[in-house]
């Protein structure tokens, strides 16, 4: 059976130092075969921004994203 997404969308992912892990996608039990978009397209796609602050200084930083199958079919 094709996945059942039942996350609620827009996902805040907030960061800092001390982050709690957030879902972007989550498959209802006895669903998740095939193919899957992550987001609503058209409407809430998965992306990420970036909100520089006017006073941020200039060089070159860097950011993990993790993503994590945590169980299977």
């Amino acid at each position: 059976m094709h996945a059942t997404d039942t996350t609620t969308y827009p996902v805040a992912v907030t960061t800092g130092a001390a982050v709690t892990p957030v879902n972007i996608y989550d498959a209802s039990a006895l669903t998740g075969l095939g193919t899957i978009t992550i987001g609503s397209p058209g409407t809430d796609p998965v992306g990420w921004w970036l909100n520089v602050l006017s006073n941020a200084i200039q060089g070159t930083y860097t950011s993990t994203v993790s993503m994590e199958l945590v169980s299977g079919p």
